[in-house]
């Protein structure tokens, strides 16, 4: 049929079933790659999820090993005070013993020494470590 005057009615219905077509075949894209992006979307926030849930294990894993740390940093603290304090006693027992063996020696020298009991020990003695102080003790 001619549709109307000079035809125009079908060929305008002709050019807007090519638009219409034209149009449904862009939207059908445009929802494939809505669909596409969709679907990407979902699997990065999965892997965030993932991502999210291991650095918090992580996290607290790294907590544990602070206190940890500051836990062994005391044990650390008291056995250097401890150690130095044993050092200290250490040294006031070997100038203690210094001192008697001066005085004991001085005595032996008598009262005729003349005061050389002191210079005659510094001479003759081994001078006093750790070492001697043990091997004498225990002999």
């Amino acid at each position: 049929g001619a549709g109307g005057p000079g035809g125009a009615p079908d060929g305008a219905v002709a050019a807007l079933r090519t638009e219409a077509a034209a149009k449904d075949s862009a939207l059908i894209v445009s929802h494939y790659e809505l669909h596409k992006e969709k679907l990407l979307r979902d699997r990065l926030e999965q892997k965030n999820i993932k991502l999210m849930e291991r650095m918090q294990k992580l996290m607290m894993v790294v907590e544990t090993m602070r206190k940890e740390n500051i836990s062994l940093e005391k044990v650390v603290k008291q056995k250097d005070r401890a150690h130095d304090e044993k050092d200290a006693q250490l040294r006031q027992a070997t100038a203690k013993a210094k001192q008697l063996q001066r005085i004991h020696r001085v005595g032996r020298g008598g009262p005729n020494a003349g005061g050389f009991g002191d210079l005659q020990a510094a001479q003759t003695l081994p001078p006093l470590t750790h070492r001697s102080i043990d091997s004498e003790g225990s002999a």
